[in-house]
Protein backbone atom coordinates (compact mmCIF):
# COMPACT_ATOMS: atom_id res chain seq x y z
CA UNK A 1 0.00 0.00 0.00
CA UNK A 2 1.17 3.48 -1.00
CA UNK A 3 2.08 5.70 2.22
CA UNK A 4 -0.19 8.23 0.80
CA UNK A 5 -2.84 5.58 0.60
CA UNK A 6 -2.13 4.96 4.64
CA UNK A 7 -2.78 8.71 5.38
CA UNK A 8 -5.89 9.08 3.16
CA UNK A 9 -6.96 6.16 5.28
CA UNK A 10 -6.72 7.48 8.04
CA UNK A 11 -7.77 10.72 8.55
CA UNK A 12 -11.07 11.92 9.71
CA UNK A 13 -13.21 13.67 7.53
CA UNK A 14 -12.38 17.50 9.12
CA UNK A 15 -8.85 16.50 8.15
CA UNK A 16 -9.68 15.02 4.91
CA UNK A 17 -11.32 18.42 4.07
CA UNK A 18 -8.38 21.07 5.15
CA UNK A 19 -5.68 18.48 3.32
CA UNK A 20 -8.00 18.58 -0.20
CA UNK A 21 -8.64 22.05 0.34
CA UNK A 22 -5.32 22.66 0.67
CA UNK A 23 -4.24 20.84 -2.55
CA UNK A 24 -6.80 22.94 -4.38
CA UNK A 25 -6.35 26.32 -3.09
CA UNK A 26 -2.63 25.82 -4.38
CA UNK A 27 -2.98 24.28 -7.70
CA UNK A 28 -2.16 20.99 -7.39
CA UNK A 29 -4.29 19.35 -9.73
CA UNK A 30 -3.20 15.88 -10.13
CA UNK A 31 -2.34 15.28 -6.21
CA UNK A 32 -5.90 16.10 -5.59
CA UNK A 33 -6.75 14.26 -7.90
CA UNK A 34 -4.84 11.28 -6.67
CA UNK A 35 -6.43 11.77 -3.33
CA UNK A 36 -9.95 11.79 -4.30
CA UNK A 37 -9.41 8.41 -6.22
CA UNK A 38 -8.44 6.62 -2.98
CA UNK A 39 -10.82 4.11 -1.79
CA UNK A 40 -10.60 5.13 2.40
CA UNK A 41 -12.12 2.11 3.69
CA UNK A 42 -9.16 0.50 5.83
CA UNK A 43 -9.58 -3.08 3.94
CA UNK A 44 -9.63 -1.94 0.96
CA UNK A 45 -6.55 -1.82 -0.81
CA UNK A 46 -6.54 -0.26 -4.64
CA UNK A 47 -3.53 -1.78 -7.02
CA UNK A 48 -1.15 0.78 -8.34
CA UNK A 49 -2.60 0.25 -11.90
CA UNK A 50 -6.60 1.36 -10.57
CA UNK A 51 -5.13 3.99 -9.19
CA UNK A 52 -2.77 5.18 -11.93
CA UNK A 53 -5.63 5.08 -14.58
CA UNK A 54 -7.98 6.67 -12.49
CA UNK A 55 -5.66 9.75 -12.35
CA UNK A 56 -4.20 9.40 -16.11
CA UNK A 57 -6.83 7.82 -17.75
CA UNK A 58 -4.53 4.92 -19.05
CA UNK A 59 -2.40 2.47 -17.01
CA UNK A 60 0.62 2.24 -19.28
CA UNK A 61 4.24 2.15 -18.76
CA UNK A 62 5.17 5.81 -18.93
CA UNK A 63 2.16 6.47 -16.93
CA UNK A 64 3.06 4.33 -14.55
CA UNK A 65 6.36 6.08 -14.05
CA UNK A 66 4.79 9.42 -13.44
CA UNK A 67 2.22 8.05 -10.95
CA UNK A 68 4.65 6.70 -8.85
CA UNK A 69 6.66 10.02 -8.49
CA UNK A 70 3.35 11.71 -8.26
CA UNK A 71 2.48 9.53 -5.33
CA UNK A 72 5.50 10.31 -3.69
CA UNK A 73 5.43 13.80 -4.61
CA UNK A 74 1.55 14.11 -2.68
CA UNK A 75 2.97 12.18 0.33
CA UNK A 76 5.50 14.76 0.72
CA UNK A 77 2.77 17.86 0.65
CA UNK A 78 1.38 16.24 3.65
CA UNK A 79 4.19 19.41 5.23
CA UNK A 80 1.31 20.68 5.63
CA UNK A 81 -0.68 18.88 7.76
CA UNK A 82 2.47 17.92 9.69
CA UNK A 83 3.52 21.87 10.23
CA UNK A 84 -0.25 23.45 10.54
CA UNK A 85 -2.47 19.98 11.98
CA UNK A 86 0.57 17.65 13.72
CA UNK A 87 -1.65 15.38 15.62
CA UNK A 88 -3.85 14.67 12.57
CA UNK A 89 -3.58 11.12 13.16
CA UNK A 90 -4.10 11.22 16.69
CA UNK A 91 -8.05 11.45 15.99
CA UNK A 92 -7.84 7.85 14.11
CA UNK A 93 -7.80 6.14 17.70
CA UNK A 94 -11.36 7.17 17.87
CA UNK A 95 -12.33 5.11 15.14
CA UNK A 96 -10.12 2.35 16.57
CA UNK A 97 -12.29 2.83 19.67
CA UNK A 98 -15.52 2.69 17.91
CA UNK A 99 -14.67 -0.63 15.86
CA UNK A 100 -13.19 -2.41 18.72
CA UNK A 101 -16.73 -1.33 20.22
CA UNK A 102 -18.93 -2.51 17.78
CA UNK A 103 -17.35 -6.15 17.19
CA UNK A 104 -14.60 -5.31 14.49
CA UNK A 105 -11.87 -6.30 15.60
CA UNK A 106 -10.00 -7.14 12.34
CA UNK A 107 -10.92 -3.25 11.28
CA UNK A 108 -9.45 -2.49 14.52
CA UNK A 109 -6.18 -4.24 13.91
CA UNK A 110 -5.51 -3.14 10.22
CA UNK A 111 -6.05 0.78 11.37
CA UNK A 112 -3.78 0.67 14.01
CA UNK A 113 -1.19 -1.47 11.68
CA UNK A 114 -1.47 1.31 9.25
CA UNK A 115 -1.46 3.74 11.38
CA UNK A 116 1.73 2.31 13.61
CA UNK A 117 3.66 2.59 10.31
CA UNK A 118 2.64 5.72 8.94
CA UNK A 119 3.12 7.22 12.79
CA UNK A 120 6.66 6.00 12.73
CA UNK A 121 7.32 7.34 9.33
CA UNK A 122 6.20 11.02 10.34
CA UNK A 123 7.47 10.54 13.99
CA UNK A 124 4.34 11.13 15.53
CA UNK A 125 5.31 9.78 18.88
CA UNK A 126 2.14 10.26 20.71
CA UNK A 127 0.06 8.52 18.55
CA UNK A 128 2.60 5.88 18.26
CA UNK A 129 2.31 5.09 21.35
CA UNK A 130 -0.71 4.89 21.94
CA UNK A 131 -1.23 2.76 19.28
CA UNK A 132 1.39 0.43 20.76
CA UNK A 133 -0.57 0.11 23.72
CA UNK A 134 -3.48 -1.22 21.92
CA UNK A 135 -1.72 -3.84 19.85
CA UNK A 136 -0.06 -4.54 23.39
CA UNK A 137 -3.14 -5.19 25.11
CA UNK A 138 -4.74 -6.78 22.79
CA UNK A 139 -2.25 -9.57 22.11
CA UNK A 140 -2.01 -9.63 25.90
CA UNK A 141 -5.67 -10.44 25.73
CA UNK A 142 -5.02 -13.11 22.92
CA UNK A 143 -2.81 -14.83 24.84
CA UNK A 144 0.32 -13.51 22.52
CA UNK A 145 2.56 -12.78 25.50
CA UNK A 146 5.65 -12.65 23.64
CA UNK A 147 4.20 -10.02 20.92
CA UNK A 148 2.82 -7.86 24.02
CA UNK A 149 6.09 -7.55 25.70
CA UNK A 150 7.96 -6.69 22.11
CA UNK A 151 5.50 -3.79 21.55
CA UNK A 152 5.91 -2.45 25.40
CA UNK A 153 10.02 -2.65 24.58
CA UNK A 154 9.03 -0.44 21.47
CA UNK A 155 7.41 1.91 23.19
CA UNK A 156 10.04 2.27 25.87
CA UNK A 157 12.14 3.42 23.14
CA UNK A 158 9.57 5.91 21.57
CA UNK A 159 9.30 7.09 25.47
CA UNK A 160 12.74 7.28 25.74
CA UNK A 161 13.35 9.69 22.23
CA UNK A 162 10.71 11.88 23.37
CA UNK A 163 12.44 12.22 26.62
CA UNK A 164 15.50 13.18 24.50
CA UNK A 165 12.91 15.80 22.51
CA UNK A 166 11.52 16.94 25.71
CA UNK A 167 15.24 17.95 27.35
CA UNK A 168 16.45 19.49 24.08
CA UNK A 169 13.10 21.88 23.79
CA UNK A 170 13.37 22.74 27.86
CA UNK A 171 17.12 23.41 27.85
CA UNK A 172 16.56 25.80 24.44
CA UNK A 173 13.26 27.75 25.92
CA UNK A 174 14.99 28.27 29.39
CA UNK A 175 18.63 28.86 28.54
CA UNK A 176 18.19 30.74 25.54
CA UNK A 177 15.39 33.62 25.89
CA UNK A 178 15.06 37.38 26.46
CA UNK A 179 14.82 37.56 30.24
CA UNK A 180 17.78 35.11 30.70
CA UNK A 181 20.60 36.89 32.50
CA UNK A 182 24.48 36.67 30.97
CA UNK A 183 25.51 33.14 31.56
CA UNK A 184 29.03 32.87 32.30
CA UNK A 185 31.21 31.22 29.74
CA UNK A 186 31.69 27.88 31.04
CA UNK A 187 28.35 27.44 31.03
CA UNK A 188 27.59 28.46 28.02
CA UNK A 189 30.22 25.66 26.72
CA UNK A 190 28.51 23.20 28.78
CA UNK A 191 24.92 24.18 27.21
CA UNK A 192 26.41 23.66 23.64
CA UNK A 193 27.91 20.59 24.68
CA UNK A 194 24.82 19.29 25.91
CA UNK A 195 23.50 19.48 22.43
CA UNK A 196 26.01 17.25 20.47
CA UNK A 197 25.05 13.66 21.56
CA UNK A 198 21.85 14.67 19.62
CA UNK A 199 22.56 15.38 16.42
CA UNK A 200 23.26 11.82 15.12
CA UNK A 201 20.17 10.82 17.02
CA UNK A 202 18.11 7.89 14.84
CA UNK A 203 15.18 10.08 15.19
CA UNK A 204 14.71 13.07 12.30
CA UNK A 205 13.11 15.84 15.00
CA UNK A 206 15.80 14.98 17.98
CA UNK A 207 18.92 15.28 15.14
CA UNK A 208 17.39 18.67 13.70
CA UNK A 209 16.77 20.25 17.14
CA UNK A 210 19.89 18.64 18.61
CA UNK A 211 21.90 20.20 15.11
CA UNK A 212 19.66 23.81 15.86
CA UNK A 213 20.54 23.80 19.74
CA UNK A 214 23.95 23.51 19.08
CA UNK A 215 24.49 25.72 16.52
CA UNK A 216 22.43 28.65 18.10
CA UNK A 217 24.45 27.90 21.22
CA UNK A 218 27.78 28.87 19.99
CA UNK A 219 26.18 31.71 17.56
CA UNK A 220 24.58 32.54 21.29
CA UNK A 221 28.15 32.90 22.51
CA UNK A 222 29.73 33.96 19.47
CA UNK A 223 32.15 31.81 19.53
CA UNK A 224 34.99 31.43 16.62
CA UNK A 225 33.87 27.75 15.22
CA UNK A 226 30.40 29.28 14.52
CA UNK A 227 31.64 30.86 11.73
CA UNK A 228 33.66 28.46 10.38
CA UNK A 229 32.82 26.09 7.77
CA UNK A 230 31.80 23.15 9.26
CA UNK A 231 29.47 25.09 10.89
CA UNK A 232 28.05 26.56 7.14
CA UNK A 233 27.79 22.78 5.87
CA UNK A 234 26.01 22.23 9.16
CA UNK A 235 23.44 24.58 8.43
CA UNK A 236 23.11 23.97 4.97
CA UNK A 237 22.63 20.35 5.45
CA UNK A 238 19.76 20.95 7.70
CA UNK A 239 18.15 23.39 5.58
CA UNK A 240 18.12 20.19 3.36
CA UNK A 241 17.24 17.96 5.71
CA UNK A 242 14.31 19.51 6.66
CA UNK A 243 13.29 19.99 3.23
CA UNK A 244 13.44 16.48 2.17
CA UNK A 245 12.19 15.13 5.23
CA UNK A 246 9.14 18.03 5.53
CA UNK A 247 6.60 15.20 6.37
CA UNK A 248 8.00 14.75 9.41
CA UNK A 249 6.04 15.81 12.93
CA UNK A 250 8.37 18.36 15.02
CA UNK A 251 7.11 20.09 18.26
CA UNK A 252 3.88 22.24 17.18
CA UNK A 253 4.19 26.39 17.43
CA UNK A 254 8.09 25.72 16.55
CA UNK A 255 8.93 27.26 13.15
CA UNK A 256 12.49 25.64 13.17
CA UNK A 257 13.02 26.46 9.27
CA UNK A 258 13.22 30.37 9.48
CA UNK A 259 15.06 29.88 12.69
CA UNK A 260 17.59 27.88 10.60
CA UNK A 261 17.37 30.15 7.68
CA UNK A 262 18.21 33.04 10.48
CA UNK A 263 21.17 31.18 12.00
CA UNK A 264 22.63 30.88 8.54
CA UNK A 265 22.44 34.06 6.76
CA UNK A 266 24.05 35.23 10.39
CA UNK A 267 26.96 32.84 9.36
CA UNK A 268 26.82 34.43 5.35
CA UNK A 269 26.38 38.11 6.82
CA UNK A 270 29.61 39.88 6.22
CA UNK A 271 30.18 38.01 2.93
CA UNK A 272 26.96 38.60 1.19
CA UNK A 273 25.90 41.13 -1.05
CA UNK A 274 23.64 43.27 -0.25
CA UNK A 275 20.33 41.47 -2.60
CA UNK A 276 21.34 38.15 -1.44
CA UNK A 277 20.91 39.04 2.03
CA UNK A 278 17.17 40.63 1.25
CA UNK A 279 16.31 37.93 -0.98
CA UNK A 280 17.42 35.26 1.78
CA UNK A 281 15.48 37.19 4.47
CA UNK A 282 12.26 37.47 2.01
CA UNK A 283 12.70 33.40 1.38
CA UNK A 284 12.31 32.37 5.10
CA UNK A 285 9.91 34.69 5.88
CA UNK A 286 7.88 33.29 2.58
CA UNK A 287 8.48 29.83 3.78
CA UNK A 288 6.79 31.03 7.35
CA UNK A 289 3.87 32.41 5.54
CA UNK A 290 2.85 29.22 5.25
CA UNK A 291 2.83 28.08 8.71
CA UNK A 292 -0.38 29.06 10.18
CA UNK A 293 -0.25 29.63 13.74
CA UNK A 294 1.34 32.65 12.99
CA UNK A 295 -1.94 34.24 12.44
CA UNK A 296 -2.49 34.51 16.41
CA UNK A 297 1.01 35.59 17.15
CA UNK A 298 3.36 38.40 16.45
CA UNK A 299 4.86 37.37 13.18
CA UNK A 300 8.52 36.78 14.64
CA UNK A 301 9.81 35.65 11.34
CA UNK A 302 8.85 39.23 9.55
CA UNK A 303 11.02 40.43 13.17
CA UNK A 304 13.51 38.68 11.88
CA UNK A 305 14.17 39.53 8.85
CA UNK A 306 13.80 42.97 9.55
CA UNK A 307 16.31 42.84 12.18
CA UNK A 308 18.53 40.96 9.64
CA UNK A 309 17.88 43.62 7.12
CA UNK A 310 18.68 46.43 9.36
CA UNK A 311 22.15 44.67 10.48
CA UNK A 312 23.26 44.18 7.60
CA UNK A 313 22.88 48.14 6.10
CA UNK A 314 23.98 49.30 9.91
CA UNK A 315 27.27 47.53 9.58
CA UNK A 316 27.71 49.01 6.09
CA UNK A 317 26.26 52.31 6.25
CA UNK A 318 26.69 53.65 10.64
CA UNK A 319 28.53 56.31 9.66
CA UNK A 320 26.10 59.08 10.83
CA UNK A 321 28.69 60.82 13.07
CA UNK A 322 30.11 62.28 9.65
CA UNK A 323 28.89 65.58 8.23
CA UNK A 324 29.02 64.02 5.22
CA UNK A 325 26.93 61.33 6.11
CA UNK A 326 23.46 61.41 4.39
CA UNK A 327 25.60 62.88 1.38
CA UNK A 328 27.14 59.65 1.22
CA UNK A 329 24.89 57.08 1.82
CA UNK A 330 23.29 55.30 -1.85
CA UNK A 331 20.02 56.75 -3.23
CA UNK A 332 18.63 53.30 -3.71
CA UNK A 333 19.89 52.33 0.39
CA UNK A 334 18.10 55.31 1.97
CA UNK A 335 15.04 54.11 0.16
CA UNK A 336 15.17 50.92 1.62
CA UNK A 337 15.80 51.88 4.52
CA UNK A 338 13.00 54.41 4.43
CA UNK A 339 10.98 51.36 3.59
CA UNK A 340 11.98 49.04 6.61
CA UNK A 341 11.48 52.25 8.57
CA UNK A 342 8.12 52.67 7.79
CA UNK A 343 7.04 48.82 8.31
CA UNK A 344 8.82 49.08 12.00
CA UNK A 345 6.13 52.30 12.39
CA UNK A 346 3.36 50.55 11.07
CA UNK A 347 4.00 47.04 13.04
CA UNK A 348 4.71 49.18 16.42
CA UNK A 349 1.14 50.98 16.10
CA UNK A 350 -0.54 47.40 15.33
CA UNK A 351 -3.01 46.96 17.84
CA UNK A 352 -1.93 43.25 17.96
CA UNK A 353 0.48 44.24 21.24
CA UNK A 354 -0.27 42.66 24.47
CA UNK A 355 1.59 42.30 27.63
CA UNK A 356 2.09 38.48 26.42
CA UNK A 357 4.72 40.35 23.52
CA UNK A 358 6.36 42.97 25.27
CA UNK A 359 10.05 42.17 24.95
CA UNK A 360 9.19 41.55 20.91
CA UNK A 361 8.00 45.14 21.13
CA UNK A 362 11.03 46.02 22.94
CA UNK A 363 12.97 44.53 20.24
CA UNK A 364 11.50 45.78 17.32
CA UNK A 365 11.85 49.64 19.13
CA UNK A 366 15.50 48.80 19.26
CA UNK A 367 15.29 47.66 15.72
CA UNK A 368 13.65 50.54 15.21
CA UNK A 369 15.96 52.93 16.50
CA UNK A 370 19.00 51.39 14.69
CA UNK A 371 17.28 52.29 11.41
CA UNK A 372 16.71 55.65 12.53
CA UNK A 373 20.57 56.11 13.76
CA UNK A 374 21.10 56.06 9.94
CA UNK A 375 19.50 58.72 9.44
CA UNK A 376 19.94 62.34 10.04
CA UNK A 377 20.57 64.47 12.80
CA UNK A 378 16.72 64.20 13.40
CA UNK A 379 15.91 61.33 12.90
CA UNK A 380 19.32 60.49 15.49
CA UNK A 381 17.65 62.11 18.00
CA UNK A 382 14.57 60.71 17.91
CA UNK A 383 16.59 57.35 17.81
CA UNK A 384 17.78 58.06 21.22
CA UNK A 385 14.35 59.44 22.66
CA UNK A 386 12.53 56.41 21.78
CA UNK A 387 15.03 54.28 23.98
CA UNK A 388 15.05 56.45 27.11
CA UNK A 389 11.13 55.93 26.86
CA UNK A 390 11.70 52.23 26.87
CA UNK A 391 14.45 52.11 29.82
CA UNK A 392 11.57 54.45 31.45
CA UNK A 393 8.07 52.83 30.20
CA UNK A 394 9.78 48.99 30.67
CA UNK A 395 12.06 49.48 33.60
CA UNK A 396 9.84 46.94 35.98
CA UNK A 397 10.59 44.39 32.87
CA UNK A 398 13.64 41.86 32.84
CA UNK A 399 14.99 41.96 29.33
CA UNK A 400 18.57 41.22 29.82
CA UNK A 401 18.87 39.95 26.12
CA UNK A 402 18.42 43.33 24.35
CA UNK A 403 20.00 45.58 27.44
CA UNK A 404 23.43 45.79 25.69
CA UNK A 405 21.83 46.75 22.17
CA UNK A 406 19.64 49.13 23.46
CA UNK A 407 22.84 51.07 25.33
CA UNK A 408 24.85 50.61 21.64
CA UNK A 409 21.92 52.29 19.75
CA UNK A 410 21.56 55.41 22.78
CA UNK A 411 25.72 55.57 23.29
CA UNK A 412 25.88 55.84 19.24
CA UNK A 413 23.03 57.82 19.04
CA UNK A 414 25.24 60.91 21.73
CA UNK A 415 27.82 60.45 19.86
CA UNK A 416 26.50 61.26 16.73
CA UNK A 417 24.86 64.06 18.08
CA UNK A 418 28.36 65.24 19.43
CA UNK A 419 26.56 64.88 23.36
CA UNK A 420 29.84 63.47 24.93
CA UNK A 421 28.45 64.29 28.51
CA UNK A 422 25.73 62.30 27.34
CA UNK A 423 27.62 59.89 26.40
CA UNK A 424 29.99 59.01 29.28
CA UNK A 425 26.42 59.32 31.42
CA UNK A 426 24.96 56.09 29.17
CA UNK A 427 27.64 54.41 29.60
CA UNK A 428 27.79 54.41 33.12
CA UNK A 429 24.08 53.23 33.24
CA UNK A 430 25.04 50.48 31.08
CA UNK A 431 27.87 49.42 33.42
CA UNK A 432 25.81 49.32 36.24
CA UNK A 433 22.82 47.74 34.83
CA UNK A 434 25.04 44.91 32.99
CA UNK A 435 26.93 44.32 35.43
CA UNK A 436 30.15 43.62 33.43
CA UNK A 437 28.69 41.01 32.24
CA UNK A 438 27.74 41.64 28.32
CA UNK A 439 24.92 39.53 26.49
CA UNK A 440 27.03 40.46 23.10
CA UNK A 441 30.69 41.14 23.29
CA UNK A 442 30.11 42.93 19.33
CA UNK A 443 28.08 45.62 21.13
CA UNK A 444 29.65 45.68 24.70
CA UNK A 445 33.11 46.88 22.47
CA UNK A 446 31.17 49.05 20.56
CA UNK A 447 29.78 50.78 23.64
CA UNK A 448 33.43 50.91 24.97
CA UNK A 449 34.79 52.02 21.92
CA UNK A 450 32.84 55.07 21.16
CA UNK A 451 32.67 56.01 25.09
CA UNK A 452 36.83 56.21 24.62
CA UNK A 453 36.86 58.15 21.28
CA UNK A 454 34.30 60.65 22.68
CA UNK A 455 36.45 60.75 25.84
CA UNK A 456 39.64 61.15 23.38
CA UNK A 457 38.14 63.91 21.68
CA UNK A 458 36.76 65.74 24.63
CA UNK A 459 40.01 65.62 26.86
CA UNK A 460 43.32 63.99 24.19
CA UNK A 461 44.05 61.89 27.26
CA UNK A 462 46.55 59.09 26.60
CA UNK A 463 44.63 56.36 29.10
CA UNK A 464 41.38 57.17 26.37
CA UNK A 465 44.10 56.51 23.21
CA UNK A 466 45.44 53.25 24.72
CA UNK A 467 41.60 52.17 25.92
CA UNK A 468 40.77 52.72 22.63
CA UNK A 469 43.29 50.60 21.43
CA UNK A 470 42.92 48.05 23.57
CA UNK A 471 39.36 47.66 22.16
CA UNK A 472 40.68 47.41 18.93
CA UNK A 473 42.46 44.74 19.44
CA UNK A 474 39.57 42.65 21.29
CA UNK A 475 38.37 42.57 17.74
CA UNK A 476 40.89 40.84 16.08
CA UNK A 477 39.03 37.57 15.22
CA UNK A 478 36.89 36.93 12.15
CA UNK A 479 33.48 36.71 13.79
CA UNK A 480 34.10 40.20 14.86
CA UNK A 481 35.65 41.94 11.62
CA UNK A 482 32.69 44.36 11.33
CA UNK A 483 33.13 45.94 15.18
CA UNK A 484 36.77 46.45 14.03
CA UNK A 485 35.83 47.72 10.62
CA UNK A 486 33.26 50.14 12.14
CA UNK A 487 35.97 51.37 15.19
CA UNK A 488 38.71 51.61 12.55
CA UNK A 489 36.42 53.56 10.57
CA UNK A 490 35.22 56.13 13.17
CA UNK A 491 39.30 56.35 14.42
CA UNK A 492 39.94 57.80 10.95
CA UNK A 493 37.61 60.14 10.98
CA UNK A 494 38.00 61.74 14.18
CA UNK A 495 41.92 61.44 13.99
CA UNK A 496 42.41 58.66 16.54
CA UNK A 497 46.16 57.35 16.27
CA UNK A 498 45.65 53.35 15.60
CA UNK A 499 48.65 50.67 16.53
CA UNK A 500 49.01 48.49 14.31
CA UNK A 501 47.04 45.34 15.17
CA UNK A 502 46.50 43.08 12.77
CA UNK A 503 43.85 40.66 12.46
CA UNK A 504 43.53 36.54 13.44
Amino acid sequence: MLTIEKVIKLLDEDHMGIFSRHLKESGAEYPLKLVMSIDRHILTEQSSGELCKAVYGEDNEKNRRKFFQLAHHTFRLTEFLSRNYPYYLLSSIKKVQELYNTGRPNEAKAYLQIGRELAEKIEDFDTHVIMLNILSQQAHINESFHEAHRYQREIRDLLGIKHQLTEICSILNDKFHPKQKPIVEDDLEQLSNFFKPFIDSKSFAVSIMGRYGYCYAIYFQNRKEFYSEDTYQNLLETEDQLKKYSYVKLPYLEDISYKIGYLKIRYMFHEMEEMLVIKEAAQFMERSEKVLFWNSFIKIPELFAIALQTSFYVTRYLTSYRDDHMESLPKDVNNHLLGLRKRCEELIDHPGWTDQFILKLINLKTIYSLLLLLGDKSDIKQSVQNLETVLVEYQQIPFHFYTDGIFTNIVVGYFCLGKYDDVVNSYKRYKKISDGKAVNTENDLTIHGFYYASQWMHTQRKQYLTKFNGIISKTNKPNLHTTRNLLVKLADYVKIPLEDIPLD
